[in-house]
Formats: C-alpha cells, structure tokens, sequence
C-alpha cells in the first residue's frame, strides 16, 4: 500500500477472476493508472470445420448449445470463455448450455489443430499466424470494425454478420492502493509520452494492437462499468459469486 514505484500490467480478468470467486481482491482494491491499448477475441475454427462463417457455428448452437466444443487457455468465467458467452448469448444461444474445455496449459491451438476440439476462443493476434498459415479458418473478431493490416483485414467482424456484440481486451497499467496523486498523474504523463513514439507504434503494428488510452480517472469509470457488465453476463449464465 502506498508505494509509488510498483506498477504492474493488467487485462480483463482483473475483473472476471473476483467475479467468479477466485481471489478477494478486485480492480478497485488498486489503483488505475491508464489504459494503454485494445486488442480484440477471434473464434478459430479448423481449416476442415463445417463452419464457414459465424452463422453457421450459431445456428447449430441454437439447435444444440453443446453440439460444438469450445476451447479456451482460460478457466471458465475468464476471458476466452466470456468472450464467447457474449457474442453467442447475443445471438440467441443458451450460453448456460455450452460445452467450454479450458486447456490452461496453453494448448487450445494444439487441441484445435488435432481436432480435440471444435472452435478456439482466443486473440487475433494467435489466430493470425495460423490463419497466415492456411491452417485455421477465423470466423469472427471481436472488434467494432474490421481491422487493418496483412491477413487479419480478412476477419469478419460479429457485427458484420449480424451479431451486435463486441468485447474489447484492454490492457493497461495499475499500481497499488494508496498511490500518491502526484504519482499517478507522472506515470499518466510518461505513458501517454511513450504512446506518441514511433518505437512504441512499431511494437503496437507488429502485434495488431489499436491505441486505447485512458487517463487515471477515464480508466476508473471504465473499469467500473465492465465490471458491472462482467458481473451480469456471470449471473446469466451461473458462475457469479459475488
């Protein structure tokens, strides 16, 4: 508490590990700094799926929730696995009803690719190289629009067919709780700074990330309302637990 020289990066499931029961501590038990920047879910199938498309994944789901095996390296109630709730939930799938294997181990893209499971709930940034690689099939992203750059300015976005939802995988920089004021606004300024570089926007291109920056006090209420967001979408499906 109170130290000013300790940050650390974080991402959604600062608020979805709390949220489902696994730790005690939740985003407001420390202090927002700034959001640094987006990056967005991809549903992969194998390049043989019978999927060709996001609707054709949603209207079997429909049919039967568990007539495809979702895979994540999340644990269920995290990201990989909520990313997936959202859109299929918003498409009219029973998400409570979905078959979600969690391969925290790393392996969702092995499995996927030795055809253990059906579709891998991940991000654009793993799904692009083996699509690159004629591998995989992305169906959809997770973005308000289709994102630019060689291979992932091929994925269509769910809102493109049809399905108005989209999640965003911030991630930014906090610290602990008790942080001086003066510190936070340096450390704002310095990030915001090092965002305005040309070294810095060369790494953000090379990993198809988009500039999401969010000064201390925009990031609190942000993160505020998604975890009032995160905390409904839990409880439609069963596995809030607070």
């Amino acid at each position: 508490k109170g130290d000013n020289h300790t940050l650390f990066v974080t991402s959604p499931p600062i608020l979805f590990v709390p949220l489902n029961g696994q730790s005690q501590y939740d985003h407001s038990d420390f202090t927002p700094i700034a959001s640094v920047i987006a990056d967005y879910g991809a549903f992969v199938v194998h390049k043989d799926s019978p999927y060709q498309s996001m609707t054709d994944l949603v209207d079997a789901l429909k049919k039967d929730p568990k007539a495809a095996s979702i895979v994540g390296t999340s644990s269920p109630g995290s990201m990989d696995h909520m990313q997936f709730v959202s859109a299929v939930q918003k498409a009219g799938v029973d998400a409570k009803e979905l078959k979600y294997i969690t391969a925290q181990d790393g392996a969702g893209m092995s499995m996927l690719l030795g055809k253990k499971a059906d579709v891998y709930s991940t991000g654009v940034g793993e799904a692009a190289e083996q699509a690159r690689a004629g591998k995989v099939r992305v169906l959809a992203i997770t973005a308000p629009e289709r994102m630019k750059g060689d291979t992932v300015k091929d994925f269509p976005t769910l809102k493109e067919q049809g399905i108005d939802d989209e999640f965003t995988v911030w991630r930014g920089f906090m610290g602990p709780p008790g942080m001086s004021e003066s510190a936070v606004k340096y450390y704002e300024e310095k990030i915001k700074e090092m965002m305005e570089k040309d070294s810095w926007k060369s790494i953000r291109d090379s990993y198809g990330w988009t500039d999401n920056f969010m000064g201390h006090q925009e990031f609190k209420d942000y993160l505020d309302a998604q975890y009032k967001e995160m905390e409904a979408l839990l409880d439609d499906i069963g596995l809030g637990d607070k």
